[in-house]
């Protein structure tokens, strides 16, 4: 949206465009003659450019069929060119505006099959990871089987090895429990003997305690008397 005016001397200019994309305008100029002409214009997307000028010709009057005349306008070849042109540059903005909504519309067919594509190889690779979630769980089923009868064979193997040797087994524990409990009971005694010895001192000196204090009493009496 733009508004447009000068003036300078007899020639003059106004030029306004709206947001509906109309333009509306005159100007007037001197020409070779002498004589001041005026020119009023609208444009539009779609109607085109129209014009109004006092030196536009008039072309000859035609009669209908009726009878009646009616003015008709013959066009210039320099009106005619303009036509074209302007029809011509028409077509182009049109077939520009085509073009670019296909290829708009390409690139959006073209980024939803994209979009598609990926998705599409998220769910591959989420099934190619299950399949390998599954295949380790398997396989790491079948190593703790292959361990457990690995364990059942050696354990046999050492059965049947010390099938002979089970008995001395038996006594080498049996004297193991024997000397742990020998050493139990020479721990008891020791832990007596200490209780014992203690409980002599004790009595000791609580009797040579009561000596000293007969002792004392005497010294005393004797001392009195």
């Amino acid at each position: 949206m733009y508004f447009l005016m000068y003036s300078g001397g007899p020639s003059a200019k106004t030029e306004v465009k709206t947001l509906d994309g109309v333009t509306r305008g005159s100007y007037s100029y001197i020409d070779a003659r002498g004589e001041i002409q005026h020119v009023n214009y609208i444009a539009d997307p779609a109607n085109g450019f129209r014009v109004a000028a006092s030196n536009l010709p008039v072309g000859p009057t035609a009669a209908t069929p009726h009878g009646h005349e009616t003015n008709s306008i013959a066009e210039t070849p320099e009106v005619a060119r303009a036509k074209s042109l302007h029809f011509a540059a028409l077509q182009d903005c049109l077939k520009e505006e085509k073009e670019g909504g296909e290829e708009e519309e390409e690139e959006e067919g073209g980024g939803e099959e994209e979009e598609e594509e990926k998705e599409e190889e998220k769910k591959k690779e989420e099934r190619r990871r299950r399949r390998r979630r599954r295949r380790g769980g398997e396989k790491k089923k079948k190593k703790k089987r292959r361990r457990r009868r690995r364990r059942r064979r050696k354990k046999k193997k050492e059965e049947e090895e010390e099938g002979g040797e089970g008995e001395k087994k038996k006594k080498k524990e049996e004297k193991k429990k024997k000397k742990k409990e020998e050493e139990k009971k020479k721990k008891r005694r020791r832990r007596r003997r200490r209780w014992r010895r203690r409980r002599r001192r004790r009595r000791r000196e609580e009797e040579e305690e009561e000596e000293e204090e007969e002792e004392r009493k005497v010294s005393c009496f004797f001392f009195v008397i």
